[in-house]
């Protein structure tokens, strides 16, 4: 992870961060797309914490932010806003709002709270409310 200043802003930084899958494969033979989804990073979160400062919302960073929100580059991951201070971020391979929140009664083998939601649901949406 690296931080770099943004030119023109006082105390802000563009934070950078890199996730890399070095997995050596152990199965002898072709790949497959079964043998490559074993070794995929298709679920991988990052998660972010700053202890004197906050982070800026990508989805709603304020008019002085938006130049400096349009220049991220975010490749196969979406930044959000988690927490009441703004102090973490959570970038995930699935789109997401601003501190977005589990529902508390559906803890059950699916992969997470959102596919326990639809199941139990047709008429599912999340909303930006935090």
């Amino acid at each position: 992870m690296q931080a770099f200043p943004i030119e023109g802003m006082d105390d802000a930084f563009r934070i950078v961060v890199g996730v890399e899958n070095c997995t050596v494969f152990d199965e002898p033979g072709p790949l497959t797309p079964e043998t490559l989804l074993k070794q995929a990073f298709v679920s991988t979160h990052t998660i972010i914490r700053v202890r004197d400062g906050r982070f800026i919302s990508n989805q709603n960073p304020g008019p002085e932010w938006e130049e400096a929100v349009k220049e991220c580059v975010n490749e196969r991951t979406f930044p959000v806003l988690i927490g009441d201070s703004n102090r973490a971020i959570l970038s995930s391979p699935v789109i997401l709002y601003d501190h977005p929140r589990l529902h508390g009664d559906g803890r059950g083998d699916l992969f997470d709270n959102l596919e326990t939601e639809e199941s139990q649901t047709s008429d599912w949406s999340a909303t930006g409310e935090g």
